[in-house]
């Protein structure tokens, strides 16, 4: 009884917190789904075997580029000819060559890039609206299950439902491990950090132990004025952080969630994986945006409005019971 009474109020939820976060939704999915060739094309920084810029001058770059040590992130380019710079000084915050140090121009369009930025912070900085998006992309999943099994119709609720039941677990992959990213779980435990004034980037670099294969992927600022910085080598990826006095706390792996999350712990085959996640949720998302659509008043009026400009088809003759046809005189 309790659950027939909170289903109605749980569907009203459903639908509406759905329909408000489905913009969100789409491009978080769609940024996800390129991401996913990641893996599939051998472009993850695991990968890259060879050093394309040693830890020197990439130091010596962000030295020169930020010398007073501002920037809050730094990433290198897939090529390692430039490096992307996050900093609230506008002076400083843009993408440089590392050879010239000066700003980049005609590097071309970084797709990955672009899609990595998108899916985290939706290309304004709105990294929290990511988060709340994520939770309420869990939310409604698990509010689809408490509906009920559904009817298997050939229509397109029929197919939302079903979609939403049956493809539950691939549904859940990305959503779920996005959520257990934000809350931490799966990561390498960090140690407690002595509080200090916050470390450069490059001096957070030169310290992070890099073997002869790696490279550096990105480095930013972490808690308590340390920073953390993400290397990669044909072994794998890891994780410094390094204390504000120079000292590295931790190294490890990123942690199981993050090679789930990333589809980084099979190569291709885990990237596959990723891409059909992303697609089914994206056609969950559209199959329910586009069935609430065809039911608003206007939807049906358009609707009518065709049905009624269309020619009518001539009657069929109706069938003639012989025993009520008059005999002729």
């Amino acid at each position: 009884m309790f659950l027939k009474q909170l289903k109605r109020p749980l569907l009203v939820a459903h639908r509406w917190l759905a329909l408000i976060l489905a913009p969100v939704f789409l491009l978080i999915l769609l940024s996800g789904a390129i991401l996913a060739f990641k893996p599939i094309l051998g472009t993850d920084g695991a990968a890259q075997s060879t050093p394309r810029v040693s830890v020197g001058a990439l130091a010596a770059a962000l030295d020169a580029i930020d010398p007073a040590g501002r920037a809050a992130a730094v990433s290198l380019s897939a090529d390692g000819r430039s490096i992307d710079l996050k900093s609230k000084d506008p002076a400083v915050a843009g993408t440089y060559d590392v050879a010239t140090r000066t700003a980049a121009a005609g590097q071309g369009f970084d797709l990955f890039a672009f899609a990595l930025n998108l899916h985290k912070n939706l290309l304004i900085g709105a990294g929290l609206l990511v988060e709340i998006a994520t939770y309420a992309m869990v939310a409604l999943l698990l509010a689809g299950l408490a509906f009920g099994l559904p009817r298997l119709r050939n229509t397109l609720g029929g197919w939302h439902r079903g979609l939403g039941w049956f493809a539950f677990p691939l549904l859940a992959l990305l959503p779920v491990t996005g959520l257990l990213m934000t809350l931490h779980v799966g990561k390498p435990a960090v140690p407690a950090l002595t509080a200090g004034e916050p470390i450069s980037l490059a001096q957070a670099i030169k310290a992070v132990p890099l073997p002869a294969d790696g490279q550096i992927v990105m480095a930013r600022r972490f808690q308590a004025g340390s920073a953390m910085v993400k290397t990669a080598s044909p072994a794998g990826e890891l994780v410094h952080v390094v204390q504000s006095n120079g000292q590295v706390a931790l190294t490890g792996s990123p942690g199981w969630v993050d090679a789930v999350h990333e589809g980084t712990w099979a190569g291709a085959w885990s990237g596959v994986l990723n891409l059909v996640s992303a697609l089914l949720l994206m056609g969950l998302t559209v199959t329910g945006l586009y069935s609430w659509l065809r039911r608003r008043p206007w939807a049906r009026r358009a609707g009518r409005v065709a049905t009624a400009g269309r020619p009518q088809a001539s009657p069929r003759k109706a069938a003639v019971d012989p025993r009520l046809t008059p005999v002729a005189q």
